[in-house]
């Protein structure tokens, strides 16, 4: 499947791989509170195994992200929702959100949410509720 891709402003949205900065994905997330201190090998290992949507400036360098674990069958759990702090308020993280959702290997998913028993760890800030009945996306102000 070729990698899909979106525009908001100046910004692109995209699932290719090969566009991920692991290093800059890295040096967010382990300063995030839920995985603080992370290594490097592990957010490595976590984005090769997972459904990536990354979002970059005009100049290509990679300001957010939004991973999804599945199986690509039954079940669809999203984690590690972030956008640099300069870069927010520009509806960044809800054009992640929105790429997932439609995302072709995602189709007839069921998204674990928050409250549901099965999510192991608190709700992060930025977390989102993908209402697959009605369409709708909810998430933090100004994300």
């Amino acid at each position: 499947m070729d990698p899909i891709t979106r525009t908001k402003g100046s910004y692109t949205i995209s699932d290719d791989p090969g566009r991920l900065d692991l290093r800059a994905m890295h040096s967010y997330l382990r300063r995030a509170y839920w995985s603080e201190g992370i290594p490097f090998e592990v957010v490595e290992r976590s984005a090769r195994a997972s459904l990536c949507i990354g979002t970059y400036d005009a100049v290509g360098a990679q300001v957010g992200l939004a991973r999804f674990i599945s199986d690509y069958a039954t079940f669809c759990y999203v984690c590690d929702v972030y956008v640099l702090e300069e870069h927010r308020g520009r509806g960044l993280s809800k054009a992640m959100m929105a790429l997932g959702m439609d995302h072709p290997r995602l189709q007839g998913i069921a998204p674990l949410e928050p409250g549901d028993g099965r999510r192991p760890r608190p709700v992060p800030a930025v977390w989102f509720h993908l209402g697959r009945t009605t369409g709708a996306l909810h998430g933090a102000p100004g994300s």
